[in-house]
């Protein structure tokens, strides 16, 4: 994992080359309308996401995650996001805007079988009358003994961990613009594999704790005929087990202003993570225009940064600093509601402390951290609706990045950085019958080569990244009259390659059948039933670390 500074500069040229040759000097930031517009997630807190499930990865560098929620609000996607996170902080979990809602609290309870809990509730109410205040909590258990877990892979395995999150926010206005705080605490609580002594199952638990604290002051970016700015400072922290600790500080600074026809962005960003000796932090410039001219929408933007990780290899500390160039250009051209085909070239830079790790894999080493992985992308395709009927997207991509990826060791995993080559296609699409049925369904292929044109790190034949070659899933639902809810559906999940101790492991392909069931009482009470790997697959979200056989839950949904 060798980044030289000269290697940092002609990896900045060599970006700045591909940007230029995918779009020549076409400029612009994207717009509402543009080439992704969806909800924006502003916290990990939604009042109802269907169909959501554990994921192998966290949706990092480009992924999506398609939020639908259960009482029917009338949300408005905001045109403008800041690269660096400078992001409105919303009174509620998700982006409403100037949405008031006439039932200000929400809550959802559900206990399943094999042992399975979740809660969340969120409480909103104005606060003076410039201002609103929220509160959420989250929390998540699985917990399956070992004599009724099927996986006997590893003597005496169970699944058993907990997710917990709580947090307040606030939004005041104040002079023409706002001010926004927020602040929470979360306590993820899992354990791992061990040994089976007798009837006693030997392991130490792992424990996670993350507090931040965010202030941020200006516009919300939304009307652009005066000059927007926006201030943001943030402190955060994530405490492991053996006295890990990482401080998280951020500073971001954005600009947005009217030019010519379209929007020009500036950005700002000061971010990094502090452990002890050793911290990686980066300064990054994003600047990005933006236009629509009819039927064509136009973004072209830099993403600049100088990044600087210092370790301890081997007990001797080595510090790397490289200048990076990512480019950012999207086209796309409504030839009609249902047909608008899109081309985007993007790169990225992701979080690489332990306390990133640990959200995608919470059984790594404690303590241990990667330099932030990149990439940068091409892809395109072609999207439409019709009628809010039908709904499709068609993509294909190639992504030369960094992958994290953990090869088991012992109980825990061991994190390192894998350059890939990673070619994508797939498709998506939703239909909506007016009588009450409705299908979505999608699949991808994934094709990975080791090796990068532009990033180091651990070439290794073997790649074991555990990210499948096929994914197929579709459901079937039928709602009679907004009172009864069903959906069936099916994921196919192909087999998935994972390191441990050297050796390269394989996770057969499987299926997971589900369904789900929901009755509103009245109008503001709603009973649901949820089952998931109905046909009891062997799945596994880690290696050697299972989902839960076949099970069920039921509970409550209720506004106030």
């Amino acid at each position: 994992m060798k980044y030289e500074s000269m290697h940092g500069w002609i990896r900045a040229a060599a970006l700045a080359a591909l940007s230029a040759a995918a779009c020549g000097t076409v400029s612009a930031q994207e717009p509402t309308g543009g080439i992704s517009q969806q909800i924006e997630v502003t916290k990990q807190y939604v009042p109802e996401v269907e169909g959501a499930r554990k994921l192998d990865f966290e949706p990092r560098m480009g992924d999506t995650v398609t939020l639908k929620p259960d009482i029917r609000y009338s949300i408005t996607p905001t045109p403008w996001k800041s690269f660096f996170g400078t992001k409105p902080i919303e009174a509620v979990g998700i982006s409403t805007a100037e949405y008031v809602p006439e039932r200000p609290a929400y809550l959802r309870i559900g206990l399943g079988y094999p042992l399975q809990s979740v809660a969340d509730f969120y409480a909103d109410a104005r606060a003076g009358r410039d201002g609103r205040i929220g509160f959420y909590l989250n929390h998540e258990l699985q917990w399956d003994s070992s004599d009724r877990n099927f996986y006997r892979d590893r003597a005496g395995m169970v699944t058993q961990w907990t997710e917990n999150r709580a947090g307040v926010h606030g939004a005041f206005a104040l002079g023409g613009r706002r001010l926004d705080a927020a602040l929470d605490y979360g306590f993820r609580y899992y354990v791992p594999f061990g040994k089976l002594v007798g009837d006693v199952f030997l392991s130490e638990p792992l424990m996670y704790h993350d507090a931040s604290v965010e202030l941020a002051y200006g516009d919300t970016f939304t009307d652009f005929s005066r000059f927007n700015y926006r201030i943001g400072l943030q402190g955060g922290i994530t405490a492991g087990i053996d006295g890990a600790f990482e401080s998280l500080p951020r500073i971001t600074v954005d600009t947005g202003w009217r030019l010519g026809p379209g929007v020009m962005t500036l950005g700002a960003a000061f971010e990094g993570w502090f452990a002890g000796a050793k911290h990686d932090w980066y300064v990054g410039l994003h600047p990005e225009y933006g236009v629509t001219l009819g039927k064509l929408c136009i973004n072209a933007g830099l993403k600049l940064y100088y990044d600087n990780y210092y370790y301890d290899r081997n007990a001797d500390g080595k510090s790397e600093g490289n200048v990076f160039v990512l480019p950012e250009v999207g086209i796309s051209y409504s030839v009609a509601d249902a047909f608008v085909p899109y081309v985007l070239l993007d790169g990225d830079m992701a979080d690489g402390g332990f306390g990133a790790l640990s959200r995608i894999n919470p059984y790594v080493i404690s303590g241990m951290s990667v330099n932030r992985p990149k990439s940068a992308s091409l892809s395109g395709g072609f999207r439409g609706d019709a009628a809010q009927r039908f709904s499709y997207d068609v993509h294909v991509g190639y992504k030369d990045a960094q992958l994290p990826v953990f090869e088991l060791t012992g109980n825990n995993f061991r994190p390192d950085l894998l350059p890939v080559g990673w070619f994508s296609a797939g498709a998506d699409f939703m239909l909506a019958f007016p009588f009450g049925l409705s299908i979505e369904a999608g699949g991808k292929y994934n094709s990975l080569s080791s090796g990068s044109m532009f990033w180091s790190g651990t070439v290794n034949e073997h790649m074991g990244t555990g990210i499948p070659d096929f994914e197929i899933g579709g459901t079937i639902g039928y709602c009679l009259e907004d009172k009864f809810q069903i959906r069936v559906g099916a994921d196919y999940v192909g087999s998935r390659m994972f390191m441990s101790s050297g050796v390269l492991e394989t996770v057969n392909p499987y299926v997971n059948l589900h369904a789900d069931a929901q009755f509103k009482v009245n109008g503001k009470l709603a009973v649901f039933l949820v089952g998931d790997n109905l046909l009891n697959q062997k799945i596994y979200r880690y290696l050697y670390y299972p989902e839960l056989g076949m099970n069920f839950m039921v509970g409550i949904k209720a506004v106030f």
